[in-house]
């Protein structure tokens, strides 16, 4: 008999064994109860041309990812969470594990200084471009929940990636009973500068994908307003208190192409709460159904 019923993809919590994995890893585990799936927690260690890892050393390694994922366990019990260490350029591998993820989760530590986030910052725009399911970034100095839940979600007309970042936002509010907020952006720009030249795609109204939402997680409470002043500064204001961000981003299978777009970098290190960057080359083509989140 066929069925089209397959196993949740897994969180992936990566970590670097700073001050900011912690971060990184609690939320990962909350996500991974919240989506009732796997947790795994990844350290990427890059080879160096000098030497190979030695057995100590990659013994070492192994047991500092091993108690992140312990730690994991001890906070949310019923969930299964894996340790893995993995050797290579950190943005590569991380896109390889993109292919069978639910969503990555990366931090950011905006107390450092500048040249240091410059590089995080970086790895952000990599995998957010290239990364092939959505990519949350945590910083570790944001702004607590706040009561009644919400998730907000920047959308603007005739950009695919806002299509695709509402449907997402829409998940996870439904799986966090959480109220979605809706920010039209009304100057919006959906093709950076210095790129090619793309075919005008037009995309479905707004009111008809709030209406298939709606249908789809029953119960959802879904509110729409319009953004006012510049983007990135209303999406951060509309997200103070916010679970979280969700924003659509420009999307390239150049592992090198840093096209994220201006408000997606300007969130990376603004955004008060967790941000989440969803672009069309997401693995997820049509919502999650509702029995897969509330079960």
């Amino acid at each position: 008999m066929n069925s089209t019923t397959t196993a949740p993809l897994p969180v992936i919590a990566c970590i670097d064994g700073t001050k900011k994995s912690d971060r990184v890893v609690a939320w990962a585990a909350h996500q991974a109860r919240v989506q009732q799936t796997e947790l795994v927690v990844v350290q990427v260690r890059p080879f160096t041309l000098q030497t190979s890892p030695s057995r100590a050393g990659r013994g070492a390694d192994i047991t500092a990812v091993a108690d992140y994922a312990a730690a994991a366990t001890r906070r949310h019990p019923s969930i299964p969470v894996t340790a893995r260490l993995v050797r290579g350029r950190v943005s590569e591998e991380l896109i390889n594990l993109s292919r069978h993820a639910a969503q990555l989760v990366i931090g950011s530590d905006r107390t450092r200084d500048h040249d240091t986030e410059g590089r995080l910052a970086s790895l952000g725009e990599v995998l957010a471009v290239s990364a092939l399911c959505p990519v949350v970034v945590v910083a570790s100095s944001m702004t607590g929940a706040q009561s009644p839940p919400r998730v907000v979600v920047g959308w603007a007309p005739n950009a695919p990636a806002s299509d695709y970042a509402l449907r997402e936002a829409a998940a996870q509010a439904y799986a966090r009973s959480a109220q979605l907020m809706v920010i039209i952006l009304n100057d919006f720009q959906p093709v950076p500068r210095n790129t090619r030249t793309v075919p005008a795609v037009v995309t479905t109204p707004l009111h008809v994908l709030v209406e298939e939402l709606q249908h789809l997680y029953p119960g959802l409470a879904i509110r729409t307003r319009r953004g006012k002043g510049r983007v990135a500064e209303g999406l951060a204001t509309a997200a103070i208190g916010a679970e979280l961000l969700v924003v659509g981003c420009h999307h390239s299978a150049n592992p090198w192409s840093l096209r994220t777009g201006p408000t997606a970098v300007t969130l990376m290190r603004t955004s008060p709460c967790p941000l989440m960057l969803v672009g069309t080359r997401s693995r997820r083509t049509r919502p999650v159904a509702a029995s897969a989140l509330r079960r």
